[in-house]
């Protein structure tokens, strides 16, 4: 497995709140998605978490983000996609972020949730993507969010629809500064 700065580097999305830390057109890079993604890869899973750890904290520097906790949301899965894989790779990475962090600047919160099932983004053109999730998540009922800032947390970006939707659902509910963070773009 590749080192976190052997790892080539991100593009830029389209949207300007997400950054992507590596080219996802990377054999390595795709590599370490898919062994975190579909394997569940200890080792993968740490070294995505470690990269993503160094680049939030130089965001939160470059965006001058001073909050004394980072609040780190994953992107959320269904249930039952959840049952078939057996765990939210997301989930998984933003939990290695914060470990790699050792808690000092991030925590986690599990306050959005996918309301329903959606098709395969990878499958979907630019405009059915943003159609597909239209709507998918929402704040958990009962979720406080009292942060001043917000990593929202996803393995791959393509369109950026996933995050933009994450984002819009948490708009609803804070007015946090909320940056969209994934691995590969």
């Amino acid at each position: 497995m590749a080192e976190p700065a052997a790892l080539p580097a991100g593009r830029k999305p389209e949207k300007d709140f997400i950054t992507a830390v590596c080219d996802y057109r990377q054999e390595s890079v795709r590599a370490v998605v898919k062994a975190a993604k579909y394997d569940g890869s200890r080792t993968a899973l740490a070294l995505m978490g470690a990269r993503l750890a160094e680049v939030a904290l130089e965001i939160c520097r470059e965006e001058r983000i001073f909050a004394d906790k980072i609040v780190i949301v994953a992107v959320p899965m269904t249930r039952r996609k959840r049952q078939e894989r057996g765990f939210n790779q997301s989930r998984r990475i933003a939990q290695a972020m914060v470990a790699a962090d050792q808690g000092e600047t991030f925590v986690m919160a599990n306050c959005l949730e996918k309301t329903r099932k959606t098709a395969d983004q990878t499958t979907l053109s630019r405009g059915e993507r943003q159609k597909n999730l239209a709507g998918a998540f929402r704040v958990k009922s009962g979720a406080e969010i009292t942060a001043e800032a917000m990593i929202v947390i996803d393995d791959v970006t393509t369109t950026g629809a996933t995050l933009e939707e994450a984002r819009r659902a948490l708009r609803k509910k804070t007015n946090a500064q909320i940056i969209g963070l994934a691995f590969a773009h």
